[in-house]
């Protein structure tokens, strides 16, 4: 079986106006009565006053406009009129997606009122939500745009099964400062953004230096640390303490050179997602393993004190 550290389609930061378009109009028309519970018509029979008959439309789209300001230009009246040949912000399709979460509830049906508009109530909103993530990946996957929608609401980039299962390896806890790294590492890192992605391996990266000064009581003593922590894993190998002693060197000489940190810019960063995400994924590897020799250690050591 082959290691697969990235998708096998690339991520695209845009989205054409048809898949917009979509969620804008045909699933709001689609969906309309279980996104009314804010956003409704009330029904005029004096005897049902609880009873809501449909979505007052003008008053959700000037919500999602407020909440999308964006798309403010290309509001008619009741509709957004979107144009299907031209390329939104990824953004824009997450923040509509999400809007549409939020607004969505379950309803009961409670029969006509006096002027014959079928009524409903509100009872809930789990069985709508999972049926609109689904339509919603569904949507994503057919227009091979790398990414889904959690049963939560949360917009996310897909990563490989290989890679996810990486994200979810426990990683020893040593200290809070690097524990702390690593878990917002691990969430930035699959975002549908592009500058949290990056911002994911600049912690990764940082979580990194700081494992490399467990042992270092100063700046000046990190490559006794490094030794050190080295030894603990390399447990007398000569080869494999090189061989981890190269790998740590080289994350360091690309975390300096390569535009890791956003306040650096350099000619030779880093080009693709797939080479980011090898770097997390080595990097994360490596850390994992350093930590692991500390904590194996450091315990050895308390015990024979």
């Amino acid at each position: 079986m082959v290691y697969q550290f990235y998708p096998d389609i690339e991520y695209s930061d845009e989205v054409n106006g048809t898949v917009l378009s979509q969620v804008l109009n045909s699933f709001v028309t689609k969906y309309s009565r279980e996104l009314s519970k804010i956003y409704h018509e009330k029904s005029a029979d004096f005897y049902r006053p609880e009873a809501k008959i449909g979505l007052d439309r003008d008053n959700f789209y000037t919500e999602l406009c407020a909440f999308i300001p964006d798309i403010q230009p290309m509001r008619r009246g009741t509709k957004i009129e979107v144009d299907l040949f031209i390329q939104y912000p990824i953004s824009m399709l997450d923040d509509s997606v999400m809007f549409l979460f939020q607004n969505l509830s379950d309803i009961e049906e409670i029969g006509t009122d006096f002027y014959s508009k079928e009524c409903y109530k509100f009872v809930g909103g789990t069985v709508k939500r999972n049926e609109f993530v689904a339509e919603v990946n569904q949507l994503l996957e057919r227009n091979h745009l790398n990414y889904y929608l959690d049963n939560n609401g949360t917009f996310s980039r897909k990563v490989s099964d290989d890679f996810n299962e990486l994200l979810d390896l426990p990683v020893p806890a040593v200290e809070a400062g690097i524990d702390n790294l690593i878990q917002d590492s691990k969430k930035l890192i699959c975002s549908y953004e592009e500058g949290n992605r990056k911002l994911g391996l600049e912690k990764i990266i940082d979580a990194f230096q700081r494992t490399k000064s467990l042992y270092a009581q100063s700046q000046g003593n990190v490559s006794e640390s490094v030794n050190k922590l080295i030894n603990n894993v390399a447990e007398g190998h000569e080869q494999f303490h090189s061989f981890v002693n190269s790998i740590m060197t080289s994350i360091t000489s690309i975390a300096n050179n390569a535009e890791i940190r956003h306040t650096e810019v350099y000619q030779d960063a880093l080009q693709s997602e797939k080479q980011r995400d090898y770097l997390f994924q080595v990097t994360l590897l490596t850390i994992n393993l350093l930590l692991t020799g500390y904590n194996e250690t450091e315990v050895t050591n308390e015990t024979s004190i």
